[in-house]
């Protein structure tokens, strides 16, 4: 599961808003230990 999230041309501020509305939303999910 995942989510991309897209912006025109030198528009990166609002792909960083979007990913911090979405964090705050979601729990994100942790990484899985591969040494386990």
């Amino acid at each position: 599961t995942g989510i991309q999230i897209y912006s025109e041309l030198y528009r990166e501020d609002l792909c960083l808003l979007a990913a911090e509305l979405i964090e705050q939303e979601r729990d994100c999910p942790t990484p899985i230990d591969p040494v386990k």
